[in-house]
């Protein structure tokens, strides 16, 4: 009797799990294996950190592999964005047939011993901050699942490519400009030694602004910063500067400058080429006309572009000068468009011989010049191009519009270049993206011939430069106590 109610009472445990499997398609694991596990059981959907079923065998069956047992993980961490990671698992019970798993989604596993195993977490896992649930599964026979630790995939550290400015004199107060990479949710910036502080005013992930205070009494040196965010704390090293400061400029009687105003004046151009692992410099020319040591005229005119079409607004005054910057034959078509853009005929084609130069009036080369239109240039080879209007004594620059840019040359080139017979030409070079750069000046006649000239006080064609970070440096003609007369 007593045997016949115990079966009765079996069959009717094995039909409810049935029926519960088959009607609310509860997972058996849940229902079979899972207080034993050490996990809660449920009717809804599996957790993320358990193995899929079929990877453990019911507790009750007779065997001979013990249940893992997980106690810590190293590292237990790591930076987003990392390549993949070896971690090491130590515990107890392992076997070679131990797989471990990472939100339930089993990765490589190397069997060490019975007290530790490694596994390898994929990029892919790691590529963003996360918590990560790691478990350790051993199959049947016996075995099972072990309690789950936590791996955190933290935010990436903060880095920092340039800080511009990144010096000031006691007593200033000024906002620094800082950019790099995992910038986003900055809470503090601290510049290292006393009598510097910084406070952040704005960012992004790319860039921050920060307000720098330094005290009148700030020992003068070079300081590390620390910048902290969501993915900690990193100091770099030599990154501002405490500096005296500059001497005011002393006002000396003007001077003039033999070289631009004694002679003929001779013409030419500049090409400005970057070191091999160096950017380019933004590039601002300035023209001037002098007497006694005074400007009368000057104009700015910025870098032009290296093209092979162009087009100018103008007028009969219009003076053009346009640089050959290929190494062969260039034919550049000048054709003229009045106020409406109708052509008037007839084009002309010239020919600018290897790193030749060309500079004339547009109403010398095409007699048919109205007193408003447009210059088009067809090139067949690159060249860069540049416009001033004269009015008398005076002059303005003229935008050249160019259709096509080169900007893989790693060069800028200024078309014109005048000195002497009261001529003189400036050329500014700064650095604005906030890394160290590196290159040279080299100054040619019309036919491409390297062309000595006197700028900063050296005599010589080719000239080099080195700028830090948010630095600019001036080549001009200068008298004898180093002041350019533009």
């Amino acid at each position: 009797m007593k045997r016949a109610a115990i079966s009765a009472g079996l069959v009717a445990l094995v039909l409810h799990m049935f029926y519960a499997y088959h009607s609310s398609k509860v997972d058996p694991f849940f229902v079979l294996y899972g207080q034993t596990a050490g996990i809660n059981t449920g009717t809804g959907s599996r957790p993320t950190n358990l193995p899929p079923p079929g990877w453990l065998p019911a507790p009750s069956t007779p065997g001979t592999n013990p249940i893992p047992v997980l106690d810590s993980l190293t590292p237990s961490s790591v930076r987003a964005g990392s390549s993949s990671l070896t971690i090491t698992l130590a515990g107890s019970g392992f076997t070679s047939s131990s797989t471990v798993f990472v939100n339930g989604t089993p990765v490589a596993t190397s069997f060490s011993s019975s007290g530790t195993l490694t596994a390898v977490l994929p990029a892919g896992m790691i590529h963003a901050p996360a918590t990560l649930s790691i478990t350790i599964v051993t199959p049947g026979p016996g075995g099972g699942i072990s309690a789950s630790r936590v791996f955190t995939v933290l935010a990436p550290a903060p880095m920092i490519t340039a800080i511009i400015p990144a010096a000031g004199p006691p007593g200033a107060s000024f906002v620094s400009k800082v950019t790099g990479t995992n910038l986003t949710g900055v809470s503090s910036v601290i510049i290292g030694g006393a009598g510097v502080t910084a406070t952040v005013v704005s960012g992004s992930s790319t860039s921050l602004s920060m307000l720098v205070s330094i005290a009148p009494n700030a020992p003068l040196g070079t300081r590390p910063i620390t910048i902290t965010n969501i993915g900690g704390s990193v100091t770099f090293a030599d990154k501002f500067s405490v500096r005296g400061n500059r001497p005011r400029q002393t006002l000396f009687p003007v001077q003039i400058i033999p070289e631009v105003e004694s002679g003929d004046v001779r013409t030419g151009y500049v090409t400005i080429t970057a070191s091999s692992t160096s950017a380019l410099p933004v590039v601002a020319t300035v023209y001037g006309i002098v007497q006694r040591g005074v400007p009368l005229a000057q104009a700015a005119v910025p870098a032009a572009a290296i093209t092979d079409r162009a087009s100018v607004p103008i007028d009969a005054a219009l003076g053009i000068a346009i640089t050959n910057v290929a190494a062969t034959q260039n034919r550049i078509t000048f054709t003229l468009l009045d106020e409406e853009g109708v052509v008037i005929p007839p084009p002309i084609t010239l020919t600018l011989q290897p790193n030749g130069q060309l500079t004339r009036f547009v109403s010398d080369l095409l007699p048919n010049t109205p007193s408003t239109g447009t210059l088009i240039l067809q090139a067949t080879a690159p060249f860069t191009a540049m416009g001033l209007r004269f009015a008398g004594s005076a002059f303005a620059s003229i935008p050249v519009k160019s259709d096509e840019v080169d900007t893989g040359s790693g060069r800028v080139v200024i078309p014109q270049f005048a000195i002497g017979g009261g001529w003189a030409t400036q050329i500014t070079l700064a650095e604005t993206i906030g890394v160290p750069i590196s290159g040279r000046i080299d100054v040619f006649d019309s036919n491409g011939a390297p062309m000595p000239v006197k700028l900063n006080g050296e005599t010589r064609s080719t000239f080099f430069y080195s700028l830090a970070p948010g630095a600019v440096v001036v080549f001009a003609p200068r008298d004898s106590n180093g002041r350019s007369p533009l």
